[in-house]
């Protein structure tokens, strides 16, 4: 038979499971419950909302509104996302992930300008950032809550390929370049086999 001591306690931990519980359940609803989205064409925008996982193949901008995704974004290689609009900012649960000849911009502000008004977007990523061959990887004002890993890519072994790139890259990315500004980086950051026209880790907390 219980004390009341032991009865309190354990009406407490039940409550605690019972809660956990729920926050597992909501959590698998939400990812069952959300489309996930592909995005394709050149200059395509991502329609606000949730969705459970978020495919570009395109040249694709965030630009209609926040987009939470409950697990991962997958960057196709040869695919863009621009998410450098005040008022649209990104959310992922799980990890964002970019193939070769990839471009990621991702955030935006002071230095690194919005490309709709003057002001500041940010991206949350939950857990990793892992690049493989990608072209431009800009991350700025954003948060990454796992490993940054990129490796390889960048397309600029000269001077002379980082001119020849400046007119195929639009809005805030004129070269292949690698560029971490004022973010907060929870794990480790990997950068190894790149070649590319500029690179910046500036102002991060790692």
């Amino acid at each position: 038979m219980f004390s009341r001591r032991k009865s309190i306690a354990f009406a407490v931990a039940a409550a605690a499971v019972a809660a956990l519980g729920l926050s597992v359940y909501t959590a698998s609803a939400a990812s069952a419950a959300a489309p996930s989205y592909t995005c394709t064409g050149d200059g395509s925008s991502i329609p606000g909302g949730t969705y459970s996982s978020l495919t570009i193949k395109g040249n694709c901008n965030l630009d209609d509104g926040d987009v939470h995704v409950v697990n991962n974004v997958t960057v196709k290689p040869n695919a863009a996302l621009w998410v450098i609009w005040v008022g649209s900012e990104l959310t992922v649960g799980g990890s964002v992930t970019a193939g070769r000849n990839a471009t990621l911009a991702l955030g935006c502000g002071f230095g690194f300008w919005c490309y709709n008004l003057e002001g500041e977007s940010n991206m949350t990523i939950q857990h990793d950032l892992v690049t493989s061959g990608a072209s431009t990887v800009q991350v700025v004002y954003s948060h990454i809550g796992g490993s940054v890993t990129e490796t390889g890519g960048g397309g600029g072994n000269n001077a002379s390929a980082c001119e020849a790139r400046n007119a195929d890259i639009s809005f805030t990315v004129a070269n292949p370049q690698t560029i971490f500004y004022d973010d907060s980086i929870g794990g480790d950051v990997t950068i190894t086999g790149v070649h590319t026209c500029y690179i910046e880790l500036y102002g991060n907390s790692i």
